[in-house]
């Protein structure tokens, strides 16, 4: 494998990393002021987010929670993966005290 092909690899994941923590962060920020259930959805089978906080707050409550815990675990899963994607390892080799000893005979 060469360099180029790992650090390519490693930017793509940091793209791909920041690009995420991106959408759970407008995720974050949509359940506060969308006005819809999620991104795409504004209606559930006909029935909006008011109407069903008119109907069952405790729902909407819920509803608000899982978003909020949704957009937190994907940004806590990302701050994991970013780390691989920017420390590649060296192409030096390691130093002689930590190479193995030929013992064959």
């Amino acid at each position: 494998m060469k360099k180029s092909d790992l650090n390519n690899g490693a930017a793509l994941m940091l793209i791909a990393s920041l690009a995420f923590i991106g959408y759970a962060v407008l995720f974050f920020f949509r359940n506060f002021t969308g006005g819809g259930f999620e991104l795409g959805v504004t209606t559930l089978n006909g029935v909006t987010p008011d109407n069903l906080n008119a109907l069952n707050p405790a729902i909407m409550h819920y509803i608000m929670h899982l978003h909020i815990a949704t957009a937190g675990l994907s940004v806590s899963k990302l701050a994991g993966v970013i780390p691989f994607s920017v420390v590649t390892p060296s192409s030096k080799p390691p130093p002689a005290k930590l190479r193995k000893k030929n013992t064959t005979a």
